[in-house]
This record gives structure tokens, sequence and C-alpha cells, in this order.
């Protein structure tokens, strides 16, 4: 039996990037209007949830560190800011033993789980 993803029809380079981009957006925008760690981090890059983002702006996006996630945990115990869904939404909790000896927590929600 063939799987869905064979069953489609091939795509376009222009139509992937188009449903890249309106993906992307929408992430980022959900981001931006739920996470306080990474608002607080993408401020000052001009970026609202209201306006246009895209692709292009990942390139401008500064990348995270463990230990900027490890800090934030800290400050913020037990779970830190980094929390883009209300708290009722997570299931799983991961818990990683760092080198120095600090744990850093994961939460995961059913969808994010599956992926």
């Amino acid at each position: 039996m063939a799987t869905a993803r064979e069953t489609e029809a091939p795509r376009l380079p222009a139509e992937i990037r188009a449903i890249q981009e309106k993906k992307f957006a929408a992430l980022l925008r959900h981001v931006l209007r739920t996470n306080p760690f990474y608002r607080a981090k993408y401020d000052g890059l001009n970026m609202s949830a209201d306006g246009p983002v895209g692709l292009s702006d990942r390139e401008r996006l500064p990348l995270v560190t463990r230990d900027e996630i490890l800090d934030d945990q800290r400050r913020n115990s037990p779970f830190g800011t980094n929390l883009t869904f209300r708290m009722s939404e997570y299931t799983r909790l991961l818990v990683a033993m760092e080198e120095r000896g600090a744990e850093m927590c994961w939460l995961d929600t059913p969808q994010s789980w599956r992926w």
C-alpha cells in the first residue's frame, strides 16, 4: 500500500517554498505571542507577532545556547520561561544531566513528542 507521501504529486520548488514560508511564519508568530524566553531574546529585532515575518528572518535570529536555557531555568525554576503552551498542555518531562552537574528540563506536548 502506498503512503500519502508517495501518492502526492511532486511539488515545484516555488510551491515548496510557499508552504515553508507559511509554516515558518505561523510558528514564529505563535512563539512571539506566547513564549516569554524567545520574546525577550528577539526583543529589538523589529519583529512582532502581528507584523510580517518569513523564512528570510531566520538569518537574523540569534542562536540559543544551552547555557542560556540553563540560566533561564535557574532564574525561573523549575522549567524556565521557554514555554510556548499552557502548563496543562505539557504531558512529558525530560531531564538531561549536564556535564557541570546541572539538570536541563524539557517539556513536551503530545504533538511535540510525536514529532
